[in-house]
């Protein structure tokens, strides 16, 4: 998978990172402030959306990480592509998947990465 696209609109305080553009997709959100766009066809990640970024950005490690508090309301399969999606390499660079306490799953946001490539 390719470098991903990255833009950043301040009034929404989103950012933007997109693998393929222009292609219907389903959106799927594992927790509050992450939004993936997915083929579910064809089981590929299209792009993600940072709801807040600027505020978790600045923020500490605690702010970065953001419990996967949505992945349990979610069929076994969507919860199984959201996991392959957050797994991928190219995905993980941006956002790691890490375990919690107890069997919890949460993604850190590296926004030192995302910067460096936005510049």
């Amino acid at each position: 998978m390719a470098q991903p696209e990255i833009s950043y609109d301040a009034p929404s305080d989103c950012l933007y990172l997109t693998w393929v553009a222009r292609v219907p997709g389903t959106g799927l959100m594992p927790c509050q402030d992450v939004l993936l766009r997915v083929d579910l066809a064809n089981r590929r990640l299209l792009s993600i959306m940072l709801h807040n970024f600027s505020i978790r950005a600045a923020g500490d490690e605690r702010s970065r990480t953001l419990p996967l508090d949505e992945l349990p309301t979610m069929s076994p399969d969507l919860r199984e592509l959201v996991l392959h999606v957050l797994r991928m390499p190219a995905v993980s660079r941006y956002l790691e998947l890490v375990e919690g306490a107890g069997e919890t799953l949460n993604v850190v946001l590296h926004a030192d990465r995302i910067a460096g490539e936005r510049s």
